[in-house]
């Protein structure tokens, strides 16, 4: 289900936040779309895991007046449930590659995150991969990079410091143009718990050298880890 013909935008940035159903799935999906309506040239995919889409979740995108995909992907019985998403992530990446863009931007964007709409038009000139810290991940108050003279000197984190590129989800945007790669890169389900960020990253960028530092050099925090309570309803 899409919104408008492909094509009509240059410079799109291609959201893609997988979701699934939980009391709380309709309010932080509301808060990232409030969020998103804010920002020019969005391509918001949503993919639901689930057989089929909820009503819900189509009335809530169609009425987001967001530029829209929406799909879904249940996640298989076999699938490692260390992680969640991945299958969704995966399956909107290969609906971009099927679009046959050559310019714009690809972002992961979960539900029950926080974004300041500054953080958009910081990744929207990405030329490979960028970067900026996250607010609340990796056990500290914020995690990412730490930028010295335009160039990335060490990391902050609270978890497995010995990736690679110990970042979270939220941290990066890269070019559309690697979709068309072969083999098209992808979020590994097998990677080890927090792996998949550096897992995935590595199959984009060979060092940190190559990493575009956004948000006034890694300086600012434009989007929070914040994750919403569980509800307990009676």
């Amino acid at each position: 289900m899409m919104s408008f013909p492909l094509g009509l935008l240059a410079d799109i940035i291609y959201v893609i936040t997988p979701t699934y159903y939980r009391s709380t799935q309709i309010g932080d999906l509301l808060r990232l779309a409030a969020t998103l309506r804010l920002v020019d040239n969005i391509h918001w995919i949503v993919v639901e895991d689930s057989n089929n889409i909820s009503s819900a979740v189509k009335k809530l995108v169609k009425d987001s007046t967001v530029n829209f995909t929406l799909l879904n992907y249940k996640t298989p019985p076999s699938a490692n449930r260390i992680h969640r998403g991945v299958h969704q992530r995966n399956f909107a990446l290969k609906t971009i590659r099927s679009f046959k863009v050559s310019r714009g931007v690809v972002y992961f964007a979960d539900d029950d995150n926080t974004y300041d709409k500054r953080i958009f038009n910081e990744m929207r000139n990405t030329q490979k991969v960028s970067i900026w810290p996250v607010g609340f991940a990796g056990g500290v108050d914020f995690e990412g990079p730490v930028v010295r003279n335009k160039k990335i000197v060490k990391w902050k984190t609270g978890f497995a410091r010995k990736r690679k590129f110990p970042t979270d989800m939220a941290s990066f945007a890269f070019n559309v143009t690697f979709l068309s790669k072969s083999p098209m890169p992808k979020i590994p389900d097998n990677a080890k718990h927090g792996h998949l960020e550096t897992d995935f990253l590595m199959q984009l960028i060979n060092s940190s050298d190559e990493l575009e530092s956004k948000a006034e050099d890694c300086s600012k925090v434009l989007v929070w880890h914040t994750k919403t309570m569980k509800q307990k309803l009676n």
